[in-house]
């Protein structure tokens, strides 16, 4: 429930999207757009992608976000134990 989310300053976000030729960029630039608002708020954000192009990565980089790359596959045990790894107050996956 949204009033249980930890809105404070100093959380962390890790965004869990890609993007490519088969998915599009619908999936990163919706995590991106969400990622700045928190940013502005004074989250720490991250983007742990699979794939993702030139165009999205600097992007990301001109909204301050952090970006990852996954080297394992897709929807794996790899890509879940990856995500929680990494530790974030609040995961978004899209």
């Amino acid at each position: 429930m949204a009033g249980d989310l930890p809105l404070e300053t100093g959380c962390s976000l890790l965004l869990r999207a890609d993007s490519g030729v088969q998915c599009g960029y619908g999936h990163v630039m919706r995590c991106l757009t969400l990622g700045a608002e928190l940013r502005r708020r004074g989250w720490r954000v991250k983007l742990l992608t699979n794939e993702m192009d030139d165009f999205l990565d600097q992007r990301a980089r001109q909204m301050g976000i952090a970006s990852e790359h996954l080297d394992a596959p897709v929807g794996s045990v790899g890509d879940a134990e990856s995500t929680a790894a990494i530790g974030a107050d609040l995961v978004i996956a899209d």
